[in-house]
């Protein structure tokens, strides 16, 4: 019986090929300076279509809906249908919508199936993603567009949101190949480092020195009092604190003197009061995403109010908050499962520089995507953990010479 079920389980991790994890994997890699036009979406688009019947079919009867990936979908779908009851860009908010889940699921069952390479092949993705836009940053300082100051992974703020995921990404590989030193890891962070100094974020610059300097205590083994829950606590005490009762009002020393901003934050403070103006509108359903004339109007044609939870009772009022909230509660608690071990204390790191980049800004779109592909990756820490046990296993079987 033993001997038929490990048949099974090494036909199942077969499917799950190599090959099959890259040809998905890159269907999720796209770049905003190839997805700001209507023609990237639509290539994507394909790209993503065929990766999801390429999924169906390796997993056939074995694909799992989890509690998790139904979480998503409903708050996905709402995103969709409040949208198109108020006259938005159904097109790229069904682009944005399916992206999601697709990675969810994906990720899902490549975890589920073949967790060490899954994880191997995305650090390799990701670091050339990340080497490559800072390629651009040096030889286009302004942008690779004369008319559009982006990059290849594109405005100054979106590259920290992609970084933290290849982070994540690698440092995973690290623990699970069992290196002695995270040699690649650390150079990812140094390149990280490097590109958001040239493009000047001061938002990804705080984010990577907070991740940063809990990854080297993470690493030296030093008390440092964070779990899941640490990043999630502040946003919503920055939330309450700072924008509904504006106590950003008597930071004003700290803005101006330290931070170098004025009062206005780089123009987010104004966009602050206008969305809680405008949510009371509509603050149990919502306005909708992208494209309506009322967005235009109160954003000054910005695409994002710059705080998660404003952007989000904006977009789909208290429902779709609700099902925000109960994505990230749920997700942080079943990372208890894996507490105290090196995954669990990378991911609650890395959750954390997302929280801080939700406060001045918002993980939407394409960023969201992936946003929803590291929470499935922390979903999956027991599976990881199982790979990393597994690597250890094999090296004691083959030591090195």
């Amino acid at each position: 019986m033993e001997a038929a079920n490990a048949a099974v389980k090494q036909k199942k991790k077969n499917e799950y090929s190599k090959f099959v994890i890259v040809i998905i994997s890159i269907s999720f890699i796209q770049p905003e300076f190839f997805t700001q036009r209507t023609q990237g979406v639509l290539v994507y688009m394909v790209l993503l279509a065929i990766s999801v019947l390429l999924l169906l079919f390796v997993s056939r009867t074995n694909l799992r809906i989890t509690i998790f990936f139904a979480l998503v979908a409903l708050y996905m779908l709402y995103i969709l249908l409040i949208t198109l009851l108020n006259s938005g860009d159904a097109f790229r908010t069904a682009a944005h919508t399916l992206i999601p889940l697709a990675i969810c699921l994906a990720y899902q069952e490549m975890i589920r199936n073949n967790a060490r390479d899954f994880i191997a092949i995305n650090a390799t993705l990701f670091e050339i993603l990340i080497y490559l836009n800072f390629m651009t940053i040096l030889l286009f300082p302004d942008g690779i567009l004369a008319d559009s100051p982006i990059h290849l992974l594109g405005s100054k703020n979106h590259l920290i949101e992609i970084a933290l995921l290849a982070l994540t990404f690698s440092f995973a590989r690290f623990y699970i190949d069992r290196k002695k030193a995270p040699v690649r890891p650390v150079i990812l962070l140094l390149v990280s480092w490097l590109s958001v100094v040239l493009i000047g974020s001061a938002t990804s610059i705080i984010v990577l020195s907070v991740v940063s300097l809990f990854l080297i205590l993470m690493h030296k083994k030093k008390p440092w009092g964070i779990n899941a829950y640490t990043g999630f606590v502040f946003s919503i005490l920055f939330f309450v604190l700072i924008i509904v009762f504006r106590l950003y009002d008597r930071l004003a020393w700290f803005i101006e003197d330290v931070l170098n901003r004025n009062m206005t934050l780089t123009g987010r403070t104004p966009l602050w009061d206008t969305a809680l103006d405008r949510i009371q509108s509509n603050f149990i359903f919502g306005h909708g995403y992208y494209g309506t004339d009322q967005w235009r109007l109160d954003f000054l044609r910005n695409s994002s109010a710059h705080n998660g939870y404003l952007d989000t009772l904006y977009i789909g009022g208290v429902i779709l908050l609700v099902l925000l909230l109960s994505i990230l509660l749920y997700t942080m608690y079943k990372m208890k499962e894996g507490k105290g071990s090196y995954l669990y204390n990378l991911c609650s790191v890395i959750l954390l520089g997302y929280f801080i980049q939700w406060a001045p800004s918002f993980i939407r779109g394409y960023e969201m995507a992936l946003f929803i592909g590291f929470l499935t990756i922390c979903m999956g820490i027991k599976s990881l953990e199982c790979a990393a046990q597994e690597t250890e296993v094999d090296k004691l079987d083959f030591p090195e010479n």
